[in-house]
């Protein structure tokens, strides 16, 4: 992950609220391999990348959800091109975003 996406996550001030999005197992060929995150705000502006295209507007909307109810929810991506729906894209493999709210406790962690 990028350094200054590091910066943004230590220096964020929690003035308002944001859902913490991370890329947590993966097989095969999918969009980042090295485990990237996002924060997405309530009105849907992002810093990071969870590797873009459908898969990342899914994962938004999500964010959105979480911040609204405070539940985290792990979503799982088919990019295998076996699902007639593959929404998120057909890069081979499968992926799981973890989508949290953001607290001053994971804060901590970086």
């Amino acid at each position: 992950m990028e350094k200054h996406f590091y910066k943004t996550l230590i220096s964020f001030d929690f003035t308002q609220p944001a859902a913490l999005c991370s890329l947590v197992d993966f097989k095969g060929s999918v969009p980042r391999k090295d485990f990237p995150r996002m924060l997405v705000g309530q009105a849907g502006n992002t810093a990071g990348t969870v590797g873009g295209g459908q898969l990342e507007y899914t994962v938004i909307n999500a964010a959105q959800t979480v911040l609204q109810t405070g539940r985290p929810e792990l979503l799982h991506f088919e990019m295998t091109g076996d699902e007639p729906d593959a929404e998120a894209g057909l890069c081979g493999g499968t992926a799981m975003v973890l989508v949290e709210v953001f607290t001053p406790a994971l804060q901590d962690q970086f």
